[in-house]
């Protein structure tokens, strides 16, 4: 069941040291998911800055932070972008420790992909539900002014989406490497700005890769 996470995980920690994850169960049964950008003793200066961001521990813990908290804040009911997009698409802030630069975070399934092994459940998704959800995720991002920088091929994109296994509802994830209002500006991130194809065309690909004509048949 943690097949795909654990590994995509092991992943994560080897491309940034300063990464640590975890995963728990609250006191109501649900999982959890900690995130911590560590400042080892044992080797600091490869958690001195993030290779792919440009940011150290502090500014990356605060960044994901930031973004989080204003996904999950309470949208303007009148907009456009609410009276369509009404779901959940990203994770919750559960839990911030500022001075552990760590947070917990809700547990939102397994991803699409860890780089070479598929997630065959989303193919029982239909392809426009796919497209619902990738669409109304860049909306709410654009509307809150976020961009998700490390989104932009489609391994990265469909690594950074989870699916729940019981509700088949899609999650994007990860914003250590992200902007919000346009900031921070490091050379990284400024590089990743350019996207030759949108979110929901690299997870329509990637639908594609996966299932094939299976989006024919909708199911849901």
């Amino acid at each position: 069941m943690w097949a795909l996470t654990l590994l995509a995980v092991l992943q994560a920690a080897r491309a940034n040291s300063c990464i640590r994850i975890s995963y728990a169960t609250d006191e109501d049964g649900a999982k959890t998911v900690s995130k911590s950008f560590a400042i080892t003793a044992r080797s600091p200066e490869a958690c001195k800055k993030n290779q792919f961001s440009g940011l150290g521990p502090t500014k990356a813990f605060a960044l994901e932070v930031s973004i989080l908290k204003v996904l999950n804040e309470k949208r303007n009911a009148s907009s456009y972008t609410t009276r369509k997009c009404r779901d959940r698409y990203f994770p919750r802030l559960l839990e911030r420790n500022d001075p552990k630069r760590a947070f917990v975070q809700s547990w939102d399934g397994e991803p699409l992909t860890d780089g070479q092994h598929h997630n065959r459940q989303l193919c029982q998704l239909s392809i426009g539900a796919v497209r619902r959800f990738a669409h109304c995720a860049s909306a709410v991002m654009a509307e809150a002014r976020v961009e998700h920088l490390d989104s932009r091929v489609m391994l990265s994109a469909a690594k950074n989406t989870l699916i729940d296994a019981e509700t088949k509802r899609l999650t994007l994830i990860d914003f250590d490497i992200a902007s919000l209002y346009g900031f921070p500006r490091t050379d990284q991130l400024v590089n990743r700005q350019y996207r030759p194809q949108s979110y929901a065309e690299l997870l329509t690909e990637f639908y594609g890769e996966v299932c094939g004509g299976a989006g024919l048949w909708p199911r849901k």
